[in-house]
Order: structure tokens, then sequence, then C-alpha cells
């Protein structure tokens, strides 16, 4: 015979989370068999099962006549079995007040109403018929004055049967009610609790001043919920933008490799190739407060950006490529490979000490004519780098903000 009964969770496992995160909630004294604190007489015992608490709405109770306790049936004297569960079952009585309001037993429970659930209260409910008692005394019980089964959530009722069952004199039938939590979100989090109800209705064919004696038992309440975990939305692919160098210009001398990629889990590797070979890893995590403002719903995409220094000077005159290859926590892979051409000196790099001449440089500058394109460009002649004679062509790029060379004659 068991004194509590559980709130069993279950798990419906989608492959990502782990069953051992199931478990139960005690209702307390859900068969009703603790009668500690109660009066016993015979077959009765009155006073508030161990657990419950009254629901009492119009003072029905504090009348004369109205009992609360449990009955131990012995399946041929006011019902035609047992108790559904263990031994008692408890009953609701009253020989007075016939009529005047609902009376009954609530429990808080210590579970909270959680997302993503399906839950399902059940309760049996006796319909007493009329017999002798141990004590000699006939009760007369004839009729059914009805019920009600409410679950609840924050004290507001979610789900309940109203008094819907058929049931047998002298039997006992089963009440079923659900409530799925996305019926009323607003109530998450909110302490769930349980409602037994007498509804004192005086039977059909009867006045206030000849109704039988109302009473309603109940035994065996059980609440189950199973939780299923909403499916986490699959992970999008990183999204990159491969800036510098700039497809299709030119790029020398000593110069950033940078971009940014967003992705919904962490970027674990970024992998640069020149003209198809592995170079090494970009790092990574740069601020980029304005990639952060357009992507806002990728995490830590202020964070987004990734830079290094490389020797442009270092490959051979004419056209290259570049690709960023990049990783994510799930193995997804973005790629962009922008094309670029380079315009060499013949040193390197040149140094501070490196001798420069500019006295005979001439400029050669757009005419007002020209395209858009040539109206950002300058040409500077007859300049002197580390012994060399070279004429340079400039152009103006937007993204670095600055003049930079182009090409060299």
């Amino acid at each position: 015979m068991n004194i509590q009964k559980t709130l069993s969770i279950i798990f419906l496992s989608l492959g990502w989370m782990n069953l051992s995160q199931a478990g139960p909630i005690t209702i307390i004294n859900a068969g009703f068999e603790d009668i500690s604190g109660q009066s016993q007489s015979n077959e009765f015992t009155f006073g508030l099962p161990a657990g419950w608490m009254t629901h009492d709405p119009n003072n029905i109770t504090s009348g004369s006549g109205v009992l609360l306790g449990t009955l131990l049936p012995n399946g041929s004297v006011f019902f035609n079995s047992t108790a559904p569960e263990g031994n008692r079952v408890a009953l609701l009585f009253g020989s007075s007040q016939f009529g005047q309001g609902a009376y009954g037993y609530i429990q808080n429970l210590s579970d909270t109403l959680q997302e993503n659930a399906q839950y399902t209260l059940r309760v049996d409910v006796g319909n007493v018929a009329s017999d002798i008692a141990q004590s000699g005394s006939f009760f007369n019980l004839d009729g059914f004055p009805g019920y009600r089964i409410e679950l609840l959530a924050g004290g507001n009722v979610i789900a309940s049967d109203n008094n819907t069952l058929i049931i047998p004199e002298a039997g006992f039938r089963t009440s079923t009610l659900s409530f799925n939590t996305d019926s009323n979100p607003a109530l998450l989090g909110q302490v769930l609790g349980i409602r037994l109800v007498n509804l004192n209705q005086i039977p059909a064919g009867y006045t206030p001043a000849d109704s039988p004696d109302l009473e309603v038992d109940f035994d065996n309440v059980r609440l189950d919920v199973v939780i299923t975990p909403l499916t986490p939305p699959a992970a999008r692919a990183p999204i990159l933008n491969f800036e510098e160098p700039i497809d299709g210009r030119t790029s020398n001398g000593i110069a950033n490799v940078r971009g940014w990629v967003v992705s919904d889990t962490a970027v674990t590797r970024i992998d640069l190739y020149v003209d198809g070979v592995l170079l090494g890893a970009i790092p990574h995590g740069g601020s980029r407060p304005l990639v952060g403002d357009v992507h806002s719903t990728f995490p830590n995409s202020d964070q987004s950006g990734f830079s290094m220094a490389y020797g442009f000077s270092n490959l051979s005159p004419g056209g290259h490529t570049m690709e960023v290859r990049v990783f994510d926590g799930l193995g997804q892979i973005a790629e962009q490979t922008n094309s670029f051409f380079v315009a060499a000196l013949d040193s390197a790099f040149i140094g501070p000490l490196a001798p420069i001449n500019l006295s005979g440089v001439s400029f050669i500058r757009p005419e007002p004519g020209d395209s858009t394109t040539f109206l950002k460009r300058f040409r500077m002649n007859n300049a002197v780098l580390d012994g060399v004679t070279y004429d340079l062509l400039f152009e103006w790029n937007s993204a670095t903000q600055k003049f930079e060379m182009i090409d060299v004659f």
C-alpha cells in the first residue's frame, strides 16, 4: 500500500537529451492511506487527510453534518468492491446544507508547470450506495451530488472534469483530464495543484427538505507528464566575408588579409591557402561591431573578425589566389577564394635606410573627362627606390581608406 504517489516525468529522447534527467515529484497521500491526525470510528476516519487542505469557498464545512475523512470499503457495504488503490478512499459527506455550494480537498504540489509538456491527471471517483454502517446507523445516500476534478497552475484551473462520468451506484469510475502547456504558456513556472470537489447538488426528485445525504468519494490520484524537448533548430552554415585582398584588385607590400565570419557554433579554425597551398591558420575573434548589428542572431557576431599581416611582395608579379576556409564546431565549412594581382618592386622589402629619391618625380593626373575609375588614380614617374627607377600607378582604396600602388612600370 502506497502512502505517496509520484508524478512521473518521462522525457522523450530525441538523441540529444539524457534520460537520467527524469525525476519524480511527490503527491502526498494520493491514496488516502495516511490517517494520522484523524479520529477513527469503525470503518470511518474523520478530519483532513494528511497532505490535503480544505477547499471551501462557501464555508460549508464549518456547519454541522458535513464531514471530511476516509472510508474503508469492504466490498459489500457502501461499495461493491474494495478501494481502487490500497484500503481507504477519501470521503466528502454532507447531511445538511444541501445545495449550498461546492466543497472539497486541494493539494499544492512541489512541481511547477513546465514547457513542452503534456499533463494527464487521473482520479478514481466513487458513487457510494445507501447502506448500514458497522455502528448500525443507516445512511440514505440515494442519487449522486456530482463531482469536479481540477488541475491547477498558480491557483488557476488549467484542466477540469465537471461531473462528466456516469458512475453506477456502489461503483468507481476513473476520471481522466489532460493539459498541454502549449495551450497557456503564460502560466509556465507556476506551482501545480489538484482539487477534488463534491458539487453538493440535490439529486433530481428531491428538495432541500427531503434530500438524502450527499457524498462523493475519491481515490488513487495520479498525475503524469510527458515532456518533449523541442528539437533544436539546425545550425546555420557559417557566413563568411573575405574582404582583403579584394577580389580582382592589386595587392603589394605588407598588407592585411582580413574579413569576418559568423556561425551558430564556435569557429574552431580559419585556414589560409595561397595559390592552393595551405599557409596556416588566421587568428580570429576580432571586434566587428557593425557585423554584430547586422547579424545579431548569431552568437558573438560582434567578435567575428579575422586578420593577419601578409607580405604580398614575396609573391611573383601577376595573378594569384587566396582562399579562406572556415570550420565550425559541427564540422561545417565555409570557404571563399579571392583572385588578385601583385605589382612587385625588385626588392621584396625596402627598409628604412634604403635610398629613396623622388626629386625627379613627375605626376600624371586624371583629366576631368576620364571615367570614374581613372578619376581615383594618379601616376608617379621616375621614382627611385633602392637605386631602381620606377613608374608607379596609385589608386584610392575605399576599404583601407588610402591610396595604394596597383601597378609598376
